[in-house]
């Protein structure tokens, strides 16, 4: 009986070797005719990436081989990836090195132009993720609804995000309002946002009309 377990289980798994061995091949000819499409339209290439993943297959995560060779998705994401790095680094001195995932794909559009592909959240989210391997911080941050894309070495806390995420309906915070909202004493409250404006993640306005100060994050704040 044992014997015949170990047969039955194994001619499963031969099955299920058979059966994805298969769906590749169907997905590999899928992948040559619909190449252009797969390249130039965003939606097509994300339903695309997940009907792979189905049999774990990344074709937009791989550098060599029969999907960069056929697809060039080592190049297209090699671009994407260096063209976020520009951006990061030219925004960073306004926002501190966080800009809302919004923004960042606006402005990567009007920087590729017409005459590049079409380029989607999904692509640009897939592309810092291949960017974080790198270190230098590049990372995803979720806060609240939004994602925001942070492309320095600081390690934002819980108390940091909290903040930011407060400031996410007005695009500022003030004291009073953290203390009110959150609960939090004048300490905890001074310590915090003093390391977000030394990070320059935050921005101190004190020319409110009601004379009480203000901490923008410009990085949060949609293009």
């Amino acid at each position: 009986m044992k014997q015949q377990g170990t047969e039955i289980a194994q001619l499963q798994v031969q099955q299920v070797q058979e059966q994805i061995k298969n769906f590749t091949e169907h997905l590999e000819k899928f992948a040559i005719k619909y190449k252009d499409n797969i390249n130039s339209d965003p939606e097509f290439r994300k339903q695309f990436s997940d009907m792979c993943k189905t049999i774990g297959v990344d074709p937009l995560k791989s550098s060599k081989g029969f999907w960069a060779d056929v697809l060039g998705v080592g190049d297209f994401y090699y671009e994407l990836g260096i063209q976020i790095v520009e951006i990061c680094m030219k925004t960073r001195e306004l926002n501190g090195g966080l800009i809302e995932m919004e923004s960042l794909v606006s402005m990567l559009r009007e920087k590729r132009g017409d005459h590049a592909g079409k380029i989607s959240r999904f692509d640009v989210e897939r592309s810092v993720q291949k960017l974080s391997i790198f270190g230098n911080g590049y990372t995803l941050v979720k806060i609240g609804e939004s994602l925001l894309v942070q492309s320095m070495p600081m390690e934002l806390s819980p108390d940091h995000t909290t903040i930011i995420g407060l400031a996410n309906k007005l695009g500022y915070v003030t004291a009073p309002m953290i203390e009110a909202q959150l609960g939090w004493t004048p300490s905890r409250v001074n310590l915090v946002t003093h390391q977000l404006l030394k990070e320059g993640i935050a921005w101190l306005d004190n020319g409110a009309e009601d004379g009480i100060t203000q901490f923008w994050f410009p990085g949060i704040v949609q293009a």
